[in-house]
């Protein structure tokens, strides 16, 4: 379905059952309910920018935590956009990439962004060495070249320059109802058990 998905089973909700779901004639009404609770789950997570807890990483230097508990865009990040606010949702391309599906015997929710497994994870991005043309504002009257990038649109004058390799740190964010060792998170696991036991008792 996708490549980076969260799926649950029977014999998932067997461990929260111990056995009722057997007693089922039709269990596809159900796992369409799980699957619309795990994109109901990852909406909230993008809304409040964390699953309501801190992730394990969220002690960078210099960074606090959203509401929510995703670390917070570091200070350069905050300071070119002129916002701390909203992350990961620029554009909302990654939360509207999440899709659902579900069977006789399952319900997955999953996104085939490139980006997701590392922001979900954390890691690391190792961007090589590469030359690129820049553009600067030069002084037409002194003829001096200020030390500062600007837009192309704006500059008088661009030159070719090396930018050595570099690091760039992504920090986990779990935008998935679930932590980084699988686990349902509380409020997801509440609210499944919670549709399994009425829809197996009513």
């Amino acid at each position: 379905m996708a490549n980076f998905e969260l799926q649950i089973t029977n014999n998932d909700i067997q461990e929260f059952l111990g056995g009722l779901i057997n007693r089922l004639t039709d269990s596809r009404p159900l796992f369409a309910g799980v699957a619309q609770e795990f994109a109901t789950q990852t909406e909230l997570i993008f809304q409040n920018e964390g699953p309501g807890y801190s992730a394990t990483n969220a002690n960078i230097k210099g960074r606090g935590t959203a509401a929510g508990g995703w670390p917070q865009l570091a200070p350069r990040t905050i300071k070119q956009r002129g916002s701390a606010h909203p992350i990961l949702q620029i554009t909302g391309a990654l939360a509207r990439s999440f899709i659902t599906d579900f069977g006789a015997d399952f319900a997955a929710l999953g996104t085939n962004s490139p980006y997701a497994p590392i922001h979900f994870f954390g890691g690391q991005i190792n961007m090589p060495a590469r030359s690129q043309k820049a553009y600067f504002k030069r002084n037409e009257k002194t003829g001096d070249v200020g030390n500062l990038f600007v837009k192309k649109k704006k500059s008088n004058f661009e030159q070719w320059v090396t930018i050595p390799a570099y690091t760039i740190n992504i920090p986990a964010r779990p935008m998935m109802p679930v932590d980084k060792n699988g686990e349902l998170i509380p409020r997801a696991a509440e609210a499944l058990m919670e549709m399994f036991e009425n829809y197996v008792l009513d």
